[in-house]
């Protein structure tokens, strides 16, 4: 059986879209795709960014994050 495609709200930017999507992340990711690029760090770009103020970030997995509703 197919998974069924909803509608989703996607609002960032001030600017509100509407995806029919499989789930919220492919909702999510088609509206960054048409926003952001990601492309693999040089050495020296890292270098450059971090002597600007930039921080590094570090994902995690999404059975890693913890909700606001979580106790622990």
């Amino acid at each position: 059986m197919a998974t069924e495609q909803r509608i989703y709200i996607v609002t960032g930017f001030g600017k509100t879209t509407l995806v029919r999507a499989m789930s919220q992340a492919q909702a999510l990711r088609h509206i960054a795709d048409e926003i952001f690029t990601v492309e693999i760090a040089k050495a020296v770009n890292v270098a450059d960014l971090m002597a600007k103020g930039v921080h590094l970030k570090v994902a995690v997995q999404a059975s890693e994050q913890t909700t606001i509703f979580d106790k622990e």
